[in-house]
């Protein structure tokens, strides 16, 4: 049915989300950390450092979580598997991409 699909889309788009802004974590902190220690005018590094690195990581969460459900939802919407590879799926997924990654970002 529809809505299993649509959960089955969701538990791992999401699940994607999750590993993505975790490994985002840990590949952004370091060169975060080093750009914001130089960075004088700063003066709450700290704050700065955690704050960069989740928008830095959300912003990969989102890309990995629209990555996932965006075809999935194509051929579940009833799309044919093959059009994954037409120009217009192409557009609507960067079209998507785009209108979700600030939001995802923000959102951490």
């Amino acid at each position: 049915s529809t809505i299993a699909q649509m959960t089955l889309v969701d538990a791992s788009a999401f699940a994607v989300f999750f590993g993505a802004f975790e490994l985002g974590k840990q590949l952004w902190l370091p060169p975060i950390k080093s750009w914001v220690s130089r960075q004088s005018w700063i003066a709450d590094q700290e704050l700065a450092t955690v704050s960069c690195t989740a928008l830095a990581a959300g912003g990969a969460a989102g890309l990995g979580h629209t990555f996932v459900k965006f075809p999935c939802k194509w051929v579940v919407d009833g799309k044919h598997v093959s059009s994954l590879a037409s120009t217009a799926f192409g557009k609507e997924l960067v079209s998507s991409t785009l209108k979700s990654l600030g939001p995802n970002a923000v959102t951490f």
